[in-house]
Formats: structure tokens, sequence, C-alpha cells
């Protein structure tokens, strides 16, 4: 795994989603001083047989602070909403993404999240490759020996067998820079949404100027009335030609979310910055 520039500053987090998966978790737990691993489950009406294994890391890791956290692991926006959450949180830090460990689904989040919250060198997508995997003919024997080991040392605690055991490398991913979306736009999405997915062009301009968003120095009757509503179109809706639709009823322009302002929605929640 390559290894950053060490700031005594900043504290390393592990970032790790948990599947049915062991070793892709605990070794590189093991391998690197970390201050802190923030495991993440999923939620829903299956998550109980990956609930084992959240307990049994817990139970297996020590010296290191663990944090729980939860999402829908096959939905992609529950699951960017998660990472952008942490990595908010966790600002500053060294932050490192097992890739390797739940669903293709929260990996995707995991890789796209480096790159669209991550500051440079600081939140590091990372893959596990195992040693034994379930195709492989030494896989069953090491499989009934662990969940006997597991189940004898934490009895009552039924555990399905790995995905793998072992650890062959671990490698870091390269990242590309994704522009993060400007947070006044998100804040306009927001006032959108709060008026039920649509808004009135008026409306919408009324509530910018009560918020301080909207500032024109007015020279004539013509500017004064004029003027917001040219700001408006230049300063947002201008710039967010995908995620609004415009249209006319009557003489009111009515402004609507598109499918990708509701997405986006989703993954910045109601704090956003």
């Amino acid at each position: 795994m390559v290894t950053l520039p060490v700031d005594y500053n900043k504290k390393r987090i592990n970032v790790s989603p948990v599947g049915f998966e062991f070793d892709r978790i605990f070794i590189p737990l093991k391998e690197k001083k970390y201050d802190k691993v923030i495991l993440i489950s999923h939620k829903g009406e299956d998550s109980d047989r990956a609930e084992n294994y959240f307990n049994l890391l817990e139970k297996e890791i020590k010296g290191i602070k663990i944090e729980r956290e939860y999402c829908d692991v096959n939905d992609l926006y529950d699951s960017l909403s998660l990472f952008y959450r942490i990595l908010k949180k966790e600002k500053g830090n060294e932050i490192w993404i097992n890739l390797s460990s739940g669903s293709k689904v929260v990996a995707m989040a995991g890789m796209l999240s480096s790159m669209m919250f991550g500051e440079e060198n600081t939140a590091v997508p990372f893959y596990v490759v195992p040693k034994i995997q379930v195709r492989d003919k030494k896989y069953n024997k090491t499989a009934n020996e662990f969940t006997k080991k597991m189940e004898k040392k934490y009895k009552n605690m039924q555990i399905d067998k790995p995905e793998s055991f072992g650890v062959s490398r671990t490698f870091v991913m390269p990242r590309f820079k994704i522009e993060k979306t400007d947070p006044e736009l998100i804040n306009v999405l927001r006032i959108i949404n709060k008026a039920g997915g649509e808004i009135e062009n008026s409306k919408l301009k009324n509530e910018l100027v009560g918020l301080g968003k909207i500032n024109i120095k007015r020279k004539s009757k013509i500017e004064n009335k004029s003027a917001p509503f040219v700001a408006l179109k230049r300063k947002y809706l201008d710039k967010m030609s995908s995620l609004i639709e415009q249209k006319l009823v009557g003489r009111e322009k009515i402004i609507t979310l598109t499918e990708e302002g509701k997405n986006l929605l989703k993954i910045y929640g109601e704090n956003f910055d």
C-alpha cells in the first residue's frame, strides 16, 4: 500500500464497508496504524447476516477506536450521501477507503467520493486482493475451519462463510478530480424541494432576495423590477440546466427539479458547504 508523507497533526482513519469479508478488512487494519476505523453496514430487511460480521470484527479489532455507520449499500445515492458525511466530518484527517470489502455499489460510491469530496492526498481509495476466493480449491476447507473457530470462540455467533481469505496484495486506486458542486446551487435546489419540487420563478426570486443571495443596486423603475430576475437567471438558473426544468404556465415561469437535481439532494442532504 502506498504510504503518504507522515503528518502527525492528522489522524489516520480507515473506512471499511462490511459484507461477508473478514481478512480484507482485518489484515489491513493490523498492517497499518490507524486511529479509528469506521465500519459501514447495510440498513434494511436483509441486514442481519452481515451484522454478524459487524459484531465479529468489533470483537477481533483491538487498540483501534471503532464507529458504526449504516446505509443502503445497494443504493448509490444513499451510499454517496454517507461517504460525503464521513469525509466532511473527518476533513483534515488522512482517510483510507476500503473498496474491496462490501457490495459493488458501495465500492463505486467510495471511489466516486474520494474524487468528489476528498481533498488531495486525504481521501485514499485502496483495494485488497485476497489469497483464497470462493472459486479456489482450498476455499471450502479454510472456510469451514474459520467458521467453526469463530463460532466456538464466540458462542451463538452463526456467521456465513467468508467470501475470501488472506491478503495477496493491497494497492491504491488512481483518482481523477471531480469538481465539487457549487453549494449555492445546492441551496437553490433545496428551496425548490421544500416548495414541493416546483416553484414559481417570482417566489424563488423573493426567497433568494430575502436570504441576501441576490442584492441589486437599482437605478430606475424598470431596473428596479427586472434586475433581481436577471440576477437570478445569470447567477443560478443558467448554471442549472441539467438540474431544473423551466416551463411557462400562463404568464408565470415554473421551475421544477429534474431527476439529476433530485439525486444531488439525495447525496448532499440538508447540510452542504
